[in-house]
């Protein structure tokens, strides 16, 4: 979300400003690089992922104790092997 702030950062009401349009372009620069072209070929490198489901594919049940129950929860242990060196996105605008 973007806002129009003074010089001591002090967000503008919205009725103080007139209507914008702006185009915005960003840019990623990150090493390794995950996803480059090689002579028009777009290569796509991955991280090692491993999900685990702690309680099951459905849940555990909360409320009520019936079946079917309305409230469950349930929680992931997520994985992730790899290494990102620098990661930053800019304004190219």
């Amino acid at each position: 979300m973007a806002y129009h702030t003074d010089d001591e950062g002090n967000v503008y009401p919205d009725e103080a400003l007139e209507a914008w349009n702006e185009s915005v372009t960003l840019g990623v620069f990150q090493e390794p690089d995950y996803l480059y072209a090689v002579n028009d070929k777009v290569e796509l490198r991955t991280h090692g992922v491993r999900s685990l489901n702690i309680f099951g594919p459905t849940g555990l049940p909360v409320l009520p104790t019936m079946n079917p129950w309305l409230i469950q929860t349930n929680a992931w242990k997520i994985e992730i092997q790899g290494k990102i060196n620098k990661f930053e996105v800019f304004d190219r605008g």
